[in-house]
């Protein structure tokens, strides 16, 4: 299972869903928890970065990953600040084994 932006994570906080709404560019970076890519606004054009985690189910570095980025999701989703990285949503998406 891998998600970008995964507003299944933190059904406490409600987040827009983006499902569809971007499309994914060329590796920015990667780290512990997942990689980042270039990402285009489908319908606007607009440029962000999109941050991608694998899942793998009853996984403690999965359990993990998902932790921090609840954590993560939480913390940038109450700023919007210039000088902050804008949260724009997050979609969880499933692939078949």
């Amino acid at each position: 299972m891998q998600t970008a932006f995964s507003d299944q994570l933190t059904p406490k906080v409600e987040m827009p869903s983006v499902a569809g709404q971007w499309q994914k560019g060329r590796l920015l970076g990667s780290g512990t928890f997942g990689c980042v890519y270039e990402a285009t606004n489908r319908h606007t054009g607009a440029l962000c970065a999109m941050k991608e985690v694998n899942i793998i189910p009853d996984d403690a570095k999965s359990a993990e990953s998902l932790r921090q980025l609840e954590q993560e999701i939480k913390f940038l989703s109450q700023f919007k600040h210039e000088n902050i990285v804008q949260y724009y949503g997050s979609d969880m998406v499933s692939f078949p084994l």
